[in-house]
């Protein structure tokens, strides 16, 4: 995760920038958040879209909110005009959210946020855009080896 985060090890920063937010309540930690700016995803698509990820919080909307806030706000500074995600950076690594199947294990490179996660989003102008599916397999003994 060290890695991942590195503005100087990341290569994605090489076209990208990110602010990451934390809530703090009583000296703890209660809930974090990063403002992502992905100069080549605009350029691309001709967007003036900032992105959220790496959001989590604890089952209580201000702090939620609080985090949403500062996201938008630092997006807002950088001349974007929609604010998306989750995406943790961008649609290459983890991103959405999962809105179903919470008793299902974990997959590789989805999404595995508790329930309240859902809810915790910003309660006014959100809208769901596209959808990703994930399914699982019975097969649960490993990778099997590759024969030449």
């Amino acid at each position: 995760m060290e890695k991942l985060l590195s503005r100087a090890r990341n290569p994605f920063f090489e076209h990208a920038e990110a602010e990451y937010f934390l809530a703090e309540r009583g000296g703890e930690v209660v809930g974090r958040i990063a403002a992502i700016s992905n100069r080549l995803h605009n350029e691309t698509h001709g967007d003036k879209v900032g992105f959220f990820g790496f959001f989590e919080s604890i089952d209580d909307q201000a702090v939620a909110d609080a985090l949403f806030t500062a996201a938008a706000a630092w997006c807002r500074e950088r001349g974007h005009d929609v604010l998306r995600g989750p995406a943790s950076f961008s649609v290459n690594d983890e991103c959405g959210l999962l809105v179903d199947g919470f008793d299902t294990p974990n997959t590789l490179m989805m999404p595995h946020n508790p329930r309240e996660a859902d809810s915790a989003r910003p309660r006014t102008s959100w809208s769901t855009r596209g959808g990703a599916w994930s399914s699982t397999s019975p097969y649960r003994s490993g990778w099997r080896g590759a024969r030449s």
